[in-house]
């Protein structure tokens, strides 16, 4: 529903998403629209009938860059995609049960932050999510921030991830050196203020797939069977 300026989002009558006009703003399945009022009052999805072991969970970054796809598309799996694009930790925390456990996928690509205007709430909000995920026996994977403008709050959210990671023996992706330019940004060519280019996303798909969290996740995939559940 929306007022024109504003929109939000229900889903089964509880609110999990608002944001202004006239950003694009999406739920799960991408129905919603941009720049003009809507008013959405019902509709089916045919996601029960297919499980996708392995889902990326973030904001922007995940929802319309894609670069899992990427990486899934060089490792041969099918990755689920609960990205929503301008969604903060705070979001993505009430849209869990529902985008992320409901799905009931075995590992979680959990890429968070960027949106957020406070590190400390980003940090235990990230840190909710990977709790909650856990208890309900669920594999994550916790992705650093990417490269930005300005880079202060990424760079200090990271070191209380990687940190908050080795305390909870959580995998931890750290992303390659070549997508920076050595002051926190990206280096031309890579990305802009917060998404990465085309580039961009091609690095951190190989790096991904070359890393120790790629490694060990396609070898639980591979040890157990097929990443799609029909």
């Amino acid at each position: 529903v929306s007022s024109g300026t504003r929109f939000e989002a229900f889903v089964n009558n509880r609110s999990v998403w608002h944001g202004g006009a006239p950003r694009p703003t999406f739920h799960r399945s991408g129905v919603f629209t941009e720049n003009a009022p809507v008013a959405l009052q019902e509709f089916t999805s045919n996601a029960g009938t297919v499980r996708c072991r392995v889902i990326a969970f973030g904001d922007s970054i995940t929802h319309h860059c894609r670069w899992q796809d990427a990486f899934g598309a060089l490792a041969k799996i099918e990755i689920g995609d609960a990205g929503m694009a301008s969604d903060d930790t705070s979001g993505m925390l009430r849209r869990l049960a529902s985008d992320v456990i409901a799905p009931r996928p075995d590992y979680v690509i959990l890429l968070a932050g960027t949106n957020d205007a406070n590190v400390e709430t980003a940090a235990k909000n990230i840190q909710t999510i990977v709790e909650r995920l856990t208890q309900q026996k669920i594999g994550v994977i916790l992705c650093a921030l990417l490269p930005r403008t300005p880079p202060e709050n990424a760079k200090r959210l990271n070191q209380l991830l990687k940190s908050f990671a080795e305390k909870q023996n959580i995998l931890y992706h750290q992303w390659p050196t070549e997508l920076d330019d050595g002051t926190g940004r990206f280096r031309a060519g890579c990305g802009g203020r917060v998404h990465p280019s085309a580039e961009g996303v091609k690095i951190m798909a190989s790096s991904f797939l070359a890393g120790p969290c790629g490694k060990e996740l396609l070898k639980k995939i591979n040890s157990s069977g097929s990443n799609v559940e029909r």
